[in-house]
């Protein structure tokens, strides 16, 4: 089934372009938007595990893959403590790291972790031997993304009207890396990426990329001089 956005529930958005991924044309993809904060920065806070309510409330049970962001850690522990609680399922999970912030990809502390995703620039992550275990648990797996794939997938979601910061669009990159190499199927599968951060939470990687604005006098014959060049 193709993600269709008429029978998308609300608080969720569909992701039409599913060439994207490795058998997608059987596949159903996700995105969960608004859950208000990363849980990378804030420490753990278990009221996170409610999205996974959610989740299952819209889907009427468990995805089969979860994908998203992992930096320190709580939203990965949260939401699979959520979907063991809420008995509706439960999903394979895949926790995406930036690859110069993978500690636990690595298996060992980043002194100087390094990436554009700034809300999971975490070497050293509070909840990590949790996250292994809901990797571990699920049969699924945390890998790492460069800052490339991360910034494609971010395009990808801004094309198709989901603005986000770079770290919240790891979770698609992951996704995508995955399924072109095989590793993740598809077909025939129901995937939710949950998309942690708007887009004004870290717009830098944005605005610098901008031209200054060309500065003019104050005058009309400037003003018609700079539209008609």
């Amino acid at each position: 089934m193709r993600g269709d956005a008429s029978n998308t529930p609300a608080g969720c958005a569909s992701l039409p372009p599913l060439s994207i991924l490795r058998g997608s044309d059987m596949a159903t993809l996700v995105t969960v938007h608004g859950t208000g904060a990363t849980g990378e920065e804030c420490g753990p806070k278990w009221w996170q595990k409610t999205s996974a309510f959610e989740i299952c409330d819209d889907l009427s049970s468990a995805p089969d893959w979860l994908c998203l962001p992992v930096g320190n850690a709580g939203n990965i522990t949260s939401y699979w403590a959520g979907f063991k609680q809420y008995q509706k399922g439960l999903p394979q999970v895949l926790g995406v790291q930036a690859a110069g912030a993978a500690p636990l990809v690595l298996g060992h502390p980043v002194d100087k972790p390094e990436t554009i995703a700034t809300a999971i620039r975490i070497g050293r992550p509070a909840r990590g031997e949790q996250a292994l275990s809901a990797a571990e648990e699920s049969n699924g797996s945390i890998i790492a993304v460069s800052d490339e794939e991360i910034l494609s997938a971010q395009k990808i979601l801004a094309g198709e009207g989901i603005w986000v910061e770079p770290a919240s669009a790891a979770g698609l990159a992951g996704l995508i890396k995955e399924t072109r190499r095989g590793s993740v199927d598809v077909k025939g599968k129901r995937v939710v990426v949950v998309c942690t951060g708007h887009g004004l939470k870290d717009p830098a990687v944005i605005t610098e990329s901008f031209e200054s604005p060309k500065i003019i006098p104050a005058t009309y014959d400037a003003l018609i001089s700079v539209i008609r060049e």
